[in-house]
């Protein structure tokens, strides 16, 4: 079925929603949530909390890129069930991208009265100003959680070029945040 088929059915509060939902898109979901809660049990308790969100989201809410929309979902759940499940300790993954992620986006760092969406459209207005390549390296790091070596092994490119595209993206986004008045040092 195409999405908008899919789309349907969640409106017409179909339960098929959710078989076709899972049939096209779970093992996506069940990827992005191994990947970064890195239990099976928890990645697919958090798939199905997935459905159940967008069970309860469609309608009123008629995505445009259903998979997407499924994937923010899915991502969040799955960091949030981190927070929820850290006592001491967190997931090496996540605390390497946190930790890469906050020499550019620092939280002290934002412009005082910054609100989170300011902040997510600047984003997204410089990742549509990337070309195509360093957007998807970009994206596939930090959305999605690869690591430098699955990067690598990807696109058959040494890891140290990896870290290096990576770094100069990060740069270049803190020196964009910075002339938009969203980060300031």
């Amino acid at each position: 079925m195409n999405d908008e088929d899919i789309i349907d059915l969640f409106f017409d509060r179909k339960e098929s929603a959710i078989f076709e939902t899972d049939n096209k898109y779970g093992n996506h979901l069940s990827k992005l949530a191994m990947r970064i809660l890195n239990c099976h049990e928890d990645a697919e308790e958090c798939k199905n909390d997935t459905y159940f969100e967008t069970w309860n989201t469609v309608p009123p809410t008629r995505p445009t890129n259903f998979l997407a929309y499924l994937m923010r979902i899915c991502r969040c759940d799955a960091f949030d069930r981190i927070e929820w499940q850290k006592a001491k300790k967190r997931h090496s993954c996540i605390v390497e991208l946190t930790s890469e992620m906050s020499e550019t986006i620092p939280d002290t760092k934002l412009k005082s009265g910054t609100e989170e969406w300011e902040l997510g459209q600047a984003l997204s207005v410089f990742l549509e100003s990337l070309s195509a390549p360093r957007r998807i390296l970009f994206m596939k790091r930090y959305w999605l959680g690869l690591s430098i070596r699955e990067l690598s092994n990807q696109y058959g490119i040494p890891e140290s070029n990896i870290k290096t595209q990576l770094y100069r993206t990060r740069e270049s986004l803190k020196k964009y945040l910075k002339k938009e008045g969203v980060y300031y040092e």
